[in-house]
């Protein structure tokens, strides 16, 4: 593991409703990626990850905290990429940039936009 890096910033809205599909499909990421396992706190296993549930003054939204083993300690990898598109499909709108690469994520309508030197789609 390397040096735990602190050059990604985000800003996710949570979703004003409830996903279409019915089903959360972050919960079944967080899960995959074996951050769900220790009592099923979603907020928990945000967190473990590295996300941190910001509240302000209108809806609460997920920014980046590195944490040890968490999905952003080397950097947006795989891992992170899916947790964006899940996060997408149900409705959380925001950007997560990281400023060594220069890359960006952009979720939006549904989908999780990646941005580098071209235009690639991740979910």
């Amino acid at each position: 593991m390397n040096a735990m890096r602190h050059d990604i910033i985000a800003k996710i809205g949570f979703p004003a409703s409830a996903p279409v599909e019915g089903h959360f499909a972050s919960l079944a990421c967080l899960h995959e990626h074996g951050y769900l396992r220790d009592g099923g706190d979603y907020s928990y296993a945000l967190t473990k990850a590295g996300f941190q549930v910001v509240l302000n003054g209108e809806r609460p939204f997920l920014d980046v905290c590195v944490t040890p083993r968490g999905m952003f300690v080397d950097g947006v990898k795989k891992a992170a990429e899916e947790m964006f598109g899940a996060l997408a499909s149900e409705g959380f709108e925001g950007v997560v940039r990281e400023a060594s690469t220069g890359r960006s994520w952009y979720l939006s309508g549904g989908r999780s936009i990646s941005l580098s030197g071209e235009l690639d789609m991740c979910a």
